[in-house]
């Protein structure tokens, strides 16, 4: 009995940790990025990534500043109660530069998409 309590636990975490990849576009925050690091190759990949993600930051922070302050109309008290807001990160144009397998129409037909959990994730992800 435990071990079904156990398995809808995981099932319903893995579902939220889904749920907000996709809300957040994470997946394609993260290739974006990969896609940048493969073509810059820079010798200290570490600083290239929290630059480029730097970078991400104040081009998102410079699209919700004029939203903000069309909204902040009210209140400036209200502003200060107020959580901040979720900066929402747009995908980017794919590059030219890289080149992959091309897909055929059965192939696309039959894709499975295959998500691979291991317990010691799934337990970090419950943390």
């Amino acid at each position: 009995m435990a071990s079904s309590n156990l398995s809808a636990e995981e099932e319903r975490s893995l579902m939220e940790c889904e749920q907000y990849v996709q809300k957040h576009n994470i997946q394609q925050l993260l290739k974006d990025c990969i896609i940048q690091l493969c073509t810059a190759r820079p010798e200290r990949p570490m600083a290239f990534l929290r630059e480029h993600f730097e970078k991400l930051e104040k081009e998102e922070a410079k699209k919700v500043a004029p939203q903000h302050k069309a909204n902040s109309v009210s209140d400036s008290r209200e502003d200060e109660v107020s959580p901040p807001m979720n900066p929402v990160v747009r995908g980017r144009s794919r590059r030219g530069a890289i080149s992959a397998e091309v897909y055929t129409e059965e192939d696309a037909a039959s894709y499975v998409r295959k998500v691979m959990w291991f317990l010691k994730t799934t337990r970090v992800w419950q943390l």
